[in-house]
């Protein structure tokens, strides 16, 4: 993934999901290492739901190559429905959508290599320091 690609981020429903968001858009980036789109949903109404399963639909088309996650209470009531629209790469769990390991575990099961910034919880072994002899 390309590390200066923006993380574009649709949020749907209550202030606290509004609140999260900054937390999200810093777990991802920092996991991701590239672009991506989330859209972190809400299911206290029905039109919520739909709304953020349309938004999934508008970002697909404006970035065909770039993956679409989902995170928030709309993506585990309806986790079916969200994994087989197409486009949708995975889901985030609600609990976890600040944690840049779960958005690392979610690239990971859907094949998708990331490459995470130095010092931005890179989980890759770094080589030890070469020894001239």
């Amino acid at each position: 993934m390309n590390a200066a690609a923006p993380i574009e981020i649709a949020t749907f429903g209550c202030r606290l999901n509004i609140a999260e968001t900054r937390a999200i858009r810093e777990a991802a980036s920092a996991a991701l290492g590239g672009p991506a789109a989330i859209v972190n949903s809400c299911a206290v109404t029905a039109q919520a739901a739909r709304d953020a399963m349309k938004a999934v639909r508008r970002l697909r088309r404006a970035a065909p190559d770039r993956p679409v996650f989902v995170t928030g209470c709309a993506s585990e009531v309806a986790s079916a429905a969200f994994l087989a629209a197409p486009g949708v790469a995975g889901i985030v769990a609600n609990v976890a959508k600040g944690d840049a390991s779960a958005w690392r575990e979610a690239a990971a099961r859907a094949g998708i290599a990331v490459v995470a910034r130095a010092g931005a919880g890179d989980p890759r072994p770094r080589p030890a320091a070469s020894r001239e002899r």
